[in-house]
């Protein structure tokens, strides 16, 4: 063997072993490097995921607060509802109730008629009537069926009560005051159903009438 086959021997060897090293070196790099960036692809869809979930809570959170609070809104349009139907029945029921003393006042006691006039004031009770009809249409559009139909039922027989048995003449004592228990009978069955869709409790005075 001559001597330049005998030097390049060993630096054909070297060069194998340090390109058998950079390739080792290189290949670990590359390995480490898809591990890393494995790795932070993996966080990285965690870390989105997270992101989703934490956006669908807060979304879920939202979306509950406002039905709560378009659930409130509710309630208390309806409560208000409710109220003005019980003041209207109620001045309606102070007309009616006026003419009513005045159909069944004994005439020996001529001085309650100053208090209860013999000619009905019709404008008046039909203004309360038509109040009273108005705020109905309301209830009867945010309550449960029953609710409004009983309450239709109540100014029905208001109604009725006004029309037919206040106006006709000779009136029955005994009767126009059956009528009137009647007419106060189911107006406090309407309290009753109205405090029961509130929830509220029902008071004696109201159970006893």
């Amino acid at each position: 063997m001559s001597t330049a086959a005998t030097v390049w021997v060993p630096l054909v060897t070297a060069g194998a072993g340090l390109i058998a090293g950079i390739g080792a070196t290189m290949g670990a790099a590359i390995l480490t490097q898809r591990r890393t960036d494995r790795r932070e692809d993996v966080r990285w869809k965690r870390e989105q995921g997270d992101r989703k979930d934490q956006w669908q809570r807060e979304r879920d959170d939202r979306q509950e607060q406002w039905k709560r609070e378009d659930s409130l809104r509710w309630l208390q349009d309806k409560q208000a509802a409710y109220a003005r139907l019980i003041a209207a029945l109620d001045e309606w029921d102070q007309e009616l109730g006026s003419a009513r003393a005045a159909r069944t006042v004994d005439a020996e006691f001529r001085e309650y008629e100053e208090l209860w006039p013999k000619e009905l004031d019709t404008a008046e009770l039909k203004r309360r009537g038509k109040v009273a009809r108005e705020v109905l249409a309301l209830v009867q559009l945010m309550a449960p069926r029953a609710v409004g139909g009983l309450a239709r039922r109540t100014i029905q027989d208001h109604e009725e009560f006004q029309v037919i048995h206040l106006t006709v003449r000779p009136t029955d004592p005994a009767y126009l005051n059956a009528r009137w228990m009647r007419l106060l009978k189911r107006r406090r069955e309407l309290l009753t159903a109205i405090r029961d869709d509130l929830g509220l409790e029902i008071s004696s005075e109201d159970s006893d009438g």
